[in-house]
C-alpha cells in the first residue's frame, strides 16, 4: 500500500464520516483498495453512489484527478457538515418539544391533583362528603366564600336549606354564623347601636361561641337601660349562659327579662327549656303556654321542646310528657305521635 501522510478518512476527506475509518467497514474497504489503486465493483460504486460521495466515485473511475477531487470532496463534506448541523438543531429542537410537552402534561396532572387535594381539603374544612356532581360548582363556590369570610347570601341559604343533601353543614353553619357576628359586633363597636349587640350575641351563639356571646351582651346591658333592648339583651345572654351549662343564672336573667318586658314571648320560651333541663317539667311546661299565649308559634314551642327533649336522658324523657300532658292534655298529648318531616308536629320519642 502507498505510503499515507494522514489517516485514509481524512486522505479522501472523509472524517466526518464514522466508517471511513473503522477497520472492515464497507467504506473504510472501498478507500483501502482506492488506495492500493484497485478497481472497485459494481456494488461498491453502487454504495458510494447511495451515499452521495460523488467526487469519490468520479475519482475511483479515473473521471476527475486528485486536485478536482479534493475541490468537490470538500464541498462535499462541508454539505454533510450543514446537513448534520441541521439535523442535530432539528433533533434537538424536536427533543425539547417533547420535554415541553412532558412538562406541560406534568404540571397540568399535577396542578389537578393539587387541585383535587385543594377541593378535598375545603370540603373537610366544612364536614361535607359526597357532592352531586351538578351541584358542585355551587357548594364549592359558597365554601370558598364562607373560606373567605364572606356570608352566604340568602338565595344560597334557601338553595342549602331545600336541598336537604346534608350540604349545610354544622361546621358550615358556624362558620356562616361567625362571620356575621363578627360584622355585628364590629358595627356595635363603631356605631354603638346595641341592636348590632343583640345580633352578634345569637350569631355568636349559632357559631358555637357562647362564651363571646355572653362577653358582648354583658358589655352592652351595662350601657344600656331601654325596656326593650334590655329585655332582647337579658333574653339572649340568658341563652348564651344556657349555652355554658351556667343554669341557673340562665333563669335568673330569663325571669328579669320577663319581668322587664313581660309581654315578650322569648323570655318565656328559655325559661320552659331552662326549666326541663333543671328538671321543673311542669312549671317548663307552664312557661312553654305562656310564650304562645304572647305569640310564640305552634311550630317554634314544638321544635324548642322537640330539641330539649332529643338533649335530654332516655330515662327523664317519659316523665317530661307526663308532666307536659298533665298540664295541657289537648295542647300535648298529639305532640309525642307527630312526626318532625310533617307540618308543625314534633316526634318527641
Amino acid at each position: 500500500m502507498p505510503f499515507l501522510p494522514k489517516p485514509i478518512s481524512e486522505y479522501y476527506l472523509l472524517d466526518d464520516m464514522p466508517g471511513a475509518s473503522i477497520p472492515a467497514s464497507r467504506l473504510n474497504d472501498i478507500l483501502r483498495r482506492l488506495h492500493e489503486n484497485q478497481p472497485l465493483s459494481a456494488l461498491q460504486q453502487r454504495f458510494l453512489e447511495a451515499q452521495g460521495l460523488v467526487a469519490l466515485l468520479a475519482l475511483s473511475r479515473g473521471a476527475i484527478d486528485r486536485s478536482a477531487f479534493e475541490t468537490a470532496a470538500r464541498s462535499e463534506r462541508q454539505a454533510r457538515l450543514a446537513a448534520q448541523a441541521a439535523a442535530r438543531d432539528q433533533e434537538e429542537a424536536a427533543t425539547r418539544f417533547r420535554q415541553e410537552i412532558t412538562d406541560r402534561r406534568n404540571a397540568e396532572f399535577f396542578a389537578a391533583g393539587e387541585r383535587r387535594r385543594t377541593r378535598r381539603a375545603l370540603l373537610d374544612e366544612f364536614g361535607l362528603g359526597y357532592v352531586k356532581r351538578e351541584d358542585y360548582p355551587r357548594v364549592h363556590r359558597i365554601l370558598r366564600q364562607v373560606a373567605d369570610g364572606v356570608a352566604i347570601p340568602a338565595a344560597d341559604l334557601a338553595w342549602l336549606g331545600k336541598h336537604r343533601c346534608g350540604y349545610f353543614t354544622v361546621k358550615l353553619r358556624r362558620a356562616h354564623h361567625r362571620i356575621l357576628a363578627e360584622h355585628d359586633a364590629k358595627a356595635w363597636r363603631d356605631t354603638g347601636d346595641p341592636w348590632n349587640a343583640v345580633n352578634a350575641c345569637a350569631h355568636w351563639r349559632s357559631a358555637d361561641a357562647a362564651g363571646e356571646a355572653l362577653t358582648i351582651a354583658d358589655a352592652a346591658l351595662s350601657r344600656n337601660t331601654a325596656v326593650r333592648l334590655r329585655a332582647a339583651l337579658l333574653t339572649t345572654s340568658g341563652g348564651a349562659l344556657r349555652d355554658l351549662g351556667r343554669l341557673e343564672e340562665a333563669i335568673t336573667r330569663g325571669k328579669e327579662a320577663h319581668a322587664v318586658s313581660p309581654d315578650d314571648y322569648r323570655p318565656c320560651t328559655l325559661l320552659g327549656a331552662l326549666h326541663i333541663e333543671t328538671r321543673a317539667y311542669a312549671e317548663g311546661a307552664v312557661w312553654f303556654t305562656r310564650a304562645e299565649a304572647r305569640g310564640a308559634s305552634r311550630y317554634d314551642v314544638d321544635r324548642e321542646i322537640d330539641e330539649v327533649l332529643r338533649a335530654a336522658r332516655p330515662e327523664d324523657r317519659e316523665e317530661i310528657k307526663q308532666a307536659f300532658r298533665a298540664h295541657d292534655p289537648e295542647r300535648f298529648g298529639m305532640l309525642w305521635s307527630a312526626t318532625p318531616r310533617h307540618a308543625d308536629r314534633l316526634r318527641l320519642e
